[in-house]
């Protein structure tokens, strides 16, 4: 998910001032503004890995998505 790609390219990342993350997923904007709400210590780790990098969201609905995502081409 977010998290692995975003670990993934950090090193191509690192200090970028305007990135910005388009995602089709509001949950995960929601896990993101309220990161003390869950339960799971896996989920809480993953949260704080992304909170590592500075982007903004952008919600895209799944209609606009111009191309196949990794998990449409398995």
């Amino acid at each position: 998910g977010l998290f692995r790609a975003l670990r993934s390219v950090r090193v191509f990342i690192f200090g970028a001032t305007n990135l910005v993350v388009e995602l089709d997923a509001k949950s995960i904007q929601g896990m993101i503004n309220n990161p003390d709400l869950q339960l799971n210590a896996t989920i809480n780790r993953w949260i704080t890995g992304i909170l590592l990098f500075h982007f903004e969201f952008r919600h895209v609905p799944a209609e606009k998505h111009t191309g196949p995502d990794g998990l449409s081409l398995r």
